[in-house]
């Protein structure tokens, strides 16, 4: 293993390591604590710090942290479960690993969901060792053996530290039924972004998993849910305003945090307009009035301070979803006018933004199903009556 600049740590004493000094680790291991480790004669050293001599790396915002673990990755189907009534969420996940099928644990009187074992599926990568957890923290241990980064993906060859049986009704789960023979090395495609990761079977080419991040806070607030039967992802909103991948814009100068509450530091105070990619979904919460989810976000291009100073686009860090906004995108596609008096615009006044315009409809009414075609899933534009003029709510937009 090669070192990465940082602190080994041991029994009795602090070794410093210089950067690309060769190590030798007799072990590797998951504590309880949620730490994945390298051991060096006696000393451990986080698995943060090391990464396999010769081999390529991760990116940073993908692996797991030991000291300072703010994102996790789990499976994607959990964004169903958390839409669930309490009952149907059991049998949801009863269905994605049937072991969890009357699952209960004697020594603590309780069964799965209401125990460590409701902690999500998903997996910590770290540049020696995939973790997948399976009910609970810990899970299945696989060695790295070479990472090759090809353009925007990573091929990972690994080797598991035990036998597995994926057949054994207590390893079953859904997402194992494409994954390689784990007892013999086997190679994975992991095409990862920030806001989700996708890793295939490479010798197959079929989905094994597909990722997405989110907060420990969430899990807390996911474990909980189960526990109780207290669901706070259900928005008593009937549009909740945010969702992972989405682009959103701030609404007016807003603090950008280096967590999910009030508390927390500030990074920077952004602008009114600055665009934001989600990332993350965290707990919901409820301030000044408005209902919403604490939110991991990637600042966009273009963004700047309360002080006109730019903000780096790709920082990232967490804020209310109750105050950003959606993005209103303008065009000038199809027949547009520009200038005075009015004229339809030229070639060259199309590739300058000249003639851009957003198009809005208003409908006077309070019940949205009079607007809403439900077979078709679509806004029934000319509905009788309630599109009207947005500078007068009495005048029908349309005539019958």
């Amino acid at each position: 293993m090669e070192g990465k600049g940082k602190i080994v740590w041991g029994e009795n004493e602090e070794l410093a390591i210089k950067k690309g000094e060769t190590i030798t680790a007799n072990y590797i291991i998951y504590t309880i604590d949620d730490y994945i480790l390298a051991g060096r004669k006696g000393n451990w050293v986080f698995s943060d710090y090391v990464a396999i001599k010769g081999s390529d790396i991760l990116p940073d915002y993908l692996l797991h942290k030991n000291s300072n673990n703010e994102i996790v990755w789990i499976s994607d189907w959990y964004k169903d479960v958390i839409q669930l009534s309490h009952t149907e969420a059991i049998k949801y996940i009863n269905k994605k690993i049937p072991s969890t099928q009357d699952l209960y644990f004697a020594d603590s009187d309780t069964y799965w969901y209401e125990d460590y074992a409701s902690y999500p599926f998903g997996i910590d990568f770290t540049n020696i060792l995939l973790n997948i957890r399976f009910l609970g923290r810990s899970g299945y241990h696989f060695l790295i053996k070479n990472i090759e980064k090809q353009k925007q993906d990573y091929i990972i060859t690994c080797l598991a530290t035990e036998k597995y049986d994926w057949s054994d009704i207590n390893l079953k789960c859904v997402d194992f039924d494409n994954f390689p023979n784990p007892n013999n090395t086997f190679t994975l495609k992991v095409s990862p972004s920030k806001d989700s990761v996708k890793i295939f079977n490479i010798e197959t080419g079929k989905l094994i998993f597909s990722l997405i991040p989110v907060s420990n806070m969430w899990i807390e607030s996911f474990q909980d849910f189960l526990k109780t039967g207290n669901n706070p992802f259900i928005s008593e909103l009937p549009f909740p305003n945010v969702a992972p991948s989405k682009i959103m814009s701030v609404k007016e100068n807003l603090k950008l945090r280096s967590g999910e509450a009030t508390t927390t530091s500030v990074l920077a105070v952004m602008s009114a307009g600055t665009k934001v990619k989600i990332l993350a979904l965290g707990k919901q919460a409820t301030i000044d009035g408005i209902t919403s989810n604490w939110v991991q976000v990637e600042v966009q291009a273009g963004a700047k301070d309360r002080d006109g100073k730019p903000i780096a686009a790709g920082t990232v860090g967490w804020v209310f979803g109750g105050y950003l906004g959606i993005v209103a995108e303008v065009g000038n596609s199809g027949k547009c006018f520009t200038g005075n008096p009015p004229h339809i615009i030229t070639a060259t006044e199309r590739k300058d933004g000249k003639g851009k315009h957003l198009h809005l409809s208003v409908y006077n009414t309070e019940d949205y199903d009079t607007i809403w075609n439900n077979d078709k899933k679509v806004l029934n534009f000319k509905t009788n009556g309630f599109l009207c003029n947005p500078f007068n709510h009495t005048q029908n937009y349309y005539k019958d």
